[in-house]
């Protein structure tokens, strides 16, 4: 459900002349593709370094105990999501990535990545700010400024229950509105 939902919103919002999907088991990541392609922008790739080469974004959806995405998979101005991992033992990024200067770490709840999310827990990692706070322009400068090819952004989301509460919502309205 959760790579549905992904590539929906990432559909609806940009316009991807590439996608490219890598999965431990080359029959999971196929099996991924024919699910939500709907054209041939979609492709199975052999490798997490293909699959992040050169990407505008990248999301991950690992519950792996060992991290996936590592510095040199990811160029600077990328945009990563990290939304598998959500225990203080699984982690989906490597600590070159996520200690990395450039990089720029913001969190669904920063209160609960410190004591749940692997990535940061496992590294120390600090969360520069939280969502919440970037919308409503509530934070220092320097958190605020644009994405820019100097900087890696990554978003932790552990999926919390008010996401899940908002998401809910609006397909009930959704419903309501087409019947």
């Amino acid at each position: 459900a959760k790579q549905w939902y992904q590539r929906r919103v990432r559909g609806e919002l940009y316009q991807f002349s590439e996608i490219r999907v890598w999965n431990r088991t080359v029959e999971r990541a196929s099996s991924l593709v024919s699910s939500l392609s709907s054209g041939g922008e979609m492709r199975v790739v052999g490798s997490v370094g293909e699959a992040c080469r050169d990407a505008d974004i990248i999301c991950t959806v690992t519950s792996s105990p060992e991290p996936v995405v590592k510095r040199e998979h990811v160029k600077l101005g990328a945009h990563v999501n990290i939304v598998g991992a959500s225990s203080p033992v699984t982690r989906e990024i490597a600590d070159d990535l996520m200690l990395d200067p450039a990089t720029q770490i913001v969190a669904d709840c920063t209160t609960a990545c410190l004591q749940e999310a692997g990535d940061v827990v496992q590294t120390g990692a600090k969360v520069h700010a939280e969502l919440g706070s970037l919308l409503l322009k509530n934070c220092d400068d320097a958190t605020q400024r644009k994405r820019d090819d100097d900087h890696i952004t990554v978003f932790k989301n552990l999926g919390l229950a008010f996401q899940d509460l908002i998401t809910a919502d609006m397909v009930y309205r959704s419903y309501l509105q087409a019947n």
